[in-house]
C-alpha cells in the first residue's frame, strides 16, 4: 500500500453451506476460499523468530490508513495496495482497514500458518470480550482459516470462542512458490457491529507461526502493538503547517467525477511551494496526476487545494488513497495521504441485521434500504434470496423500486417466516436489475442469537 510513512520520516462470501472459490494464478496458486468449517487448529505456543507472544512487534507506522487492498491470488503484495505493518526474520506482514473489515497478509516460509491476533478495544489481550484470533492455514491443497474470540470476561478464566458468522463473511486467499506462501485475509463483519466502522485505537499483531503447532490456553498473554485506524495521515509536513480534507470519506459514485479539497492552515518558516497529486494502487492509472503550485494563504493564514478527476470505467469499487508530495521552500519532501471510496452505483443494507433468539415459530418483518450513488434516478427490481431454513411470506420475492434523489436511499422491506430456536448467521442475496443499467447481485447477512 501507499509508501510506508515512517520511511517517509527517514529519508465468504459464502452461502448458507460450506463453498469454496477457486482462482487460478500463474505458477500453482491456491484456491480462494470463503465459508470453511470452524474447527480451530489453534494458534502456535510460540512464532517461529519472533521471540514469542510477549515481545512486541516492530511496526512500520502506527497510524493504519482505511483502504481496500485487491486479494489477489498469484501472491503479489504491493505496498501501494497493502499498506506495510512489519518486517523481519524474513517475514513480511501488512494491515489496514475499511469500515466494517480488517485486511491482514503475510509472507513467510512454506510450512507456515498466518496468525492475527486483534485487540479491538486496545485495552489489553487478556481484558474484556474484544479480541479476536484468525489462523489461515493450507491443508494439501487446500487453504482454510478459523476465526474465534477471546472472551477474558468470563468470572470462571478467559475462554475461547468459535465465530462461525464471521467465517461465513470473511474471504482468505493463499499461494506458494515451493519456497514461501503468502496468505491474504478479509475479515469481515456479517452485521454485528463487532468490528470497527470508524477510526479508533485498537491493537494488533500478525505471526507465522508452523502449521500444526497445538493451540495457546487462552489464559496466556500476548503483547501487541497500538495502533490508530484512520482516515488521513501525514509525514514531514513544513513546522507550523495543518491539514485535514474537507468532506472527508465522502463517496464517489461511477458516473460522477471524483473532487477531494485539502484544507491547509498555519504560517510555516519554510512555506510549500507545490504539491504533486495522484492516487495510488490499482486507481493509479485510472485517476489523473496532477503538479499545482501551493496557493497564497489568505489573512487567517488558510489556503484550499482541490484534486478532480474522472472515474475511469472498471475503477475497483472500495476505500483508495490520495497521495500528496508536498514540497516546501528549502526543496524539503512531505508527504499526505488521504482515504476516499468509490462507491457502486447501487447498493443494499440491512437496517437492524440482529434479531433476538426466539423458541417459537415466528413471522418477522426485515427491512432493508436500496442505496444509489448517483445524480440520476434509477429504477428496477429487486428479487430477495433467502436461505433455506427461511421462507418468505406475503408476496412475490421480486418488487419493484424508485430512487429518485442523488444519492439517496429507498427503504423496503420483505417478510420471513422463521422456525423456533434458529440460530446462527444466515446470507440473503439481493440481484438489482436496473432498468437502465447492469444487474448487480449484492449478499447481506441477518444474525439471529448471540455472537
Amino acid at each position: 500500500m501507499p509508501t510506508s510513512l515512517l520511511l517517509a520520516l527517514i529519508c465468504l462470501q459464502a452461502g448458507q453451506t460450506q463453498s469454496t472459490k477457486v482462482s487460478q494464478g500463474p505458477i500453482q496458486p491456491l484456491p480462494l476460499v470463503g465459508q470453511q468449517d470452524s474447527q480451530t487448529p489453534g494458534a502456535a505456543q510460540a512464532p517461529p523468530g519472533s521471540g514469542g507472544f510477549d515481545t512486541a512487534p516492530m511496526v512500520a507506522e502506527p497510524e493504519r490508513i482505511e483502504m481496500t487492498p485487491p486479494m489477489r491470488t498469484d501472491g503479489k503484495l504491493t505496498d501501494e495496495d497493502w499498506d506495510p505493518f512489519t518486517s523481519a526474520n524474513g517475514v513480511k506482514t501488512y494491515l489496514q482497514w475499511v469500515p466494517g473489515a480488517i485486511y491482514a497478509a503475510a509472507t513467510g516460509p512454506v510450512g507456515s500458518d498466518m496468525l492475527v491476533s486483534l485487540d479491538l478495544g486496545a485495552d489489553g489481550w487478556l481484558v474484556g470480550a474484544n479480541n479476536v484470533e484468525v489462523r489461515v492455514t493450507t491443508q494439501g491443497s487446500t487453504p482454510s482459516f478459523t476465526i474465534r474470540q477471546l472472551n477474558a470476561a468470563n468470572v470462571a478464566g478467559p475462554q475461547w470462542h468459535d465465530l462461525p458468522g464471521f467465517v461465513l463473511a470473511s474471504t482468505v486467499t493463499a499461494y506458494s512458490d515451493g519456497t514461501n506462501v503468502t496468505y491474504t485475509l478479509r475479515l469481515a463483519d456479517p452485521g454485528y457491529g463487532f468490528l470497527p466502522s470508524k477510526p479508533t485505537k485498537i491493537a494488533a499483531r500478525i505471526d507465522m507461526v508452523q502449521t500444526g503447532q497445538p493451540p495457546t490456553a487462552p489464559y496466556l498473554p500476548r503483547t501487541l502493538a497500538p495502533l490508530s485506524l484512520v482516515q488521513a495521515r501525514a509525514a514531514v509536513l513544513p513546522t507550523d503547517l495543518k491539514w485535514k480534507v474537507e468532506k472527508a470519506n465522502k463517496p464517489f459514485g461511477p458516473m460522477d467525477d471524483a473532487t477531494i479539497r485539502m484544507d491547509f492552515t498555519g504560517a510555516p518558516t519554510s512555506p510549500p511551494t507545490k504539491m504533486d497529486i495522484r492516487a495510488e494502487g490499482d486507481v493509479r492509472d485510472k485517476m489523473n496526476t496532477a503538479q499545482v503550485p501551493f496557493p497564497p494563504v489568505d489573512s487567517k493564514g488558510r489556503a484550499s487545494v482541490d484534486y478532480t478527476s474522472k472515474i475511469s470505467p472498471g475503477s475497483e469499487v472500495g476505500f483508495h488513497v490520495l497521495k500528496a508530495t508536498i514540497t516546501a521552500a528549502d526543496g524539503t519532501p512531505g508527504i499526505l495521504e488521504a482515504s476516499f471510496r468509490l462507491a457502486p452505483l447501487i447498493d443494499v443494507t440491512i437496517i437492524k441485521p440482529n434479531l433476538l433468539l426466539a423458541t417459537q415459530d415466528r413471522s418477522v418483518a426485515v427491512n432493508y434500504g436500496i442505496e444509489t450513488f448517483t445524480s440520476r434516478p434509477l429504477t428496477g427490481t429487486v428479487t430477495v434470496t433467502v436461505p433455506s431454513t427461511f421462507k418468505l411470506v406475503n408476496g412475490s420475492p421480486t418488487q419493484k423500486f424508485t430512487v429518485v434523489d442523488p444519492n439517496s436511499t429507498e427503504r423496503q422491506k420483505f417478510q420471513v417466516f422463521i422456525p423456533g430456536n434458529t440460530v446462527g448467521t444466515f446470507p440473503i442475496m439481493f440481484e438489482l436489475d436496473l432498468k437502465k443499467g447492469p444487474k448487480v447481485t449484492v449478499t447481506r447477512y441477518v444474525n439471529i442469537g448471540p455472537m
